[in-house]
Order: C-alpha cells, then sequence, then structure tokens
C-alpha cells in the first residue's frame, strides 16, 4: 500500500511541474510574438481534408 500512495505523489509531482513548464513557455512563447502556431492554416487545411 506504501509504494502505491508514493507512486501517485510522485505522478501528482510530475504533472503539476509539468503544467508550471507549459505555462512558462506559453507565456514566454506569446510575450515574445513567437508561439510557431498559426491556428487559422491548420483549421483550413484540417477543414478541407473531408
Amino acid at each position: 500500500m506504501k509504494k502505491t500512495e508514493n507512486s501517485r505523489i510522485w505522478i501528482i509531482v510530475g504533472v503539476v511541474v509539468f503544467i508550471v513548464l507549459l505555462f512558462l513557455w506559453l507565456s514566454e512563447a506569446i510575450s515574445v510574438g513567437d508561439t510557431d502556431v498559426n491556428a487559422t492554416e491548420a483549421i483550413a487545411y484540417f477543414s478541407n481534408i473531408a
């Protein structure tokens, strides 16, 4: 039982760290203006496939 509890704690810690890093990366990308994502072209591309 102790091992399962330990694993759950580490998974939660990893997810929290991942979310914090993702937030920092997106904040930096948005502030610099370099997100490398062009959503309008992606939507147009995927809507024309079907």
